[in-house]
């Protein structure tokens, strides 16, 4: 999990270099593009280049004191394994987004890449992302986290189990069919319309956990009549 960690930091140094370099060689100076959010955050112009790294570093920060006790428990170990995998994931993907938005803004200014393109760029990301989770959350442990959590999937091991595998099928299902929105709709629609889908599958799971608990209790309540 260190190397996770550790590499995590390196993306936000890499973040901050590629935004000093950038505004170097001109980036800003015709006072739109990145300056212009700087303006929007009320901050000076000449600033731009630290945003998204802070963005990063706040990511990174937050990930690291809420996924602190599953980070303890892998700090050691060479391979983080399936139950890892997403606690990993969601530590690097603030900073890799960051320097994704960083990097954008450099293709913007040097014309490889336009607008759709780096809402195509975000777009990926983020199906990339629930794609990992919806594959690997399944597998998710109490201890280590990275799972979906209700106050029925703390209760019993079997509503979390099957609560996880539910949310599992339904992320990755929505996920792939908002990759393939992507060949004929737009990114910035395929964008909401995936985080809409994946919100609606987590109150279905909600649902779900809360009735495989109620189904369980009542089981239990008739075997001591």
């Amino acid at each position: 999990m260190k190397r996770y960690v550790y590499a995590s930091f390196t993306l936000v140094v890499i973040t901050f270099i590629l935004g000093i370099w950038l505004q170097s060689v001109g980036v800003g100076l015709d006072g739109k593009g990145p300056v212009n959010l700087a303006a929007k955050l009320n901050l000076p112009n000449s600033s731009w280049p630290l945003i998204f790294p802070v963005f990063g570093a706040a990511m990174l920060g937050m990930n690291l004191i809420l996924k602190r006790p599953a980070i303890r428990k892998l700090w050691y170990e060479k391979s983080v394994g399936k139950a890892g995998v997403i606690t990993a994931f969601g530590i690097v993907f603030g900073p890799l987004l960051a320097l994704l938005m960083q990097s954008f803004i450099g293709l913007k200014f040097f014309d490889l890449i336009d607008a759709r393109g780096a809402m195509l760029g975000l777009a990926i990301l983020q199906m990339s992302f629930f794609l990992v989770f919806g594959n690997y959350v399944a597998a998710a442990r109490h201890d280590i986290g990275g799972g979906f959590k209700t106050r029925w999937t703390a209760q019993s091991d079997i509503v979390w189990k099957k609560t996880q595998r539910f949310v599992g099928h339904g992320v990755t299902l929505v996920s792939v069919l908002a990759v393939s929105s992507l060949f004929f709709a737009s990114p910035k629609a395929a964008i909401f319309a995936h985080i809409a889908s994946v919100m609606i599958v987590k109150l279905m799971a909600t649902v779900y956990s809360y009735t495989l608990w109620r189904q369980e209790n009542t089981g239990n309540a008739y075997d001591h009549l």
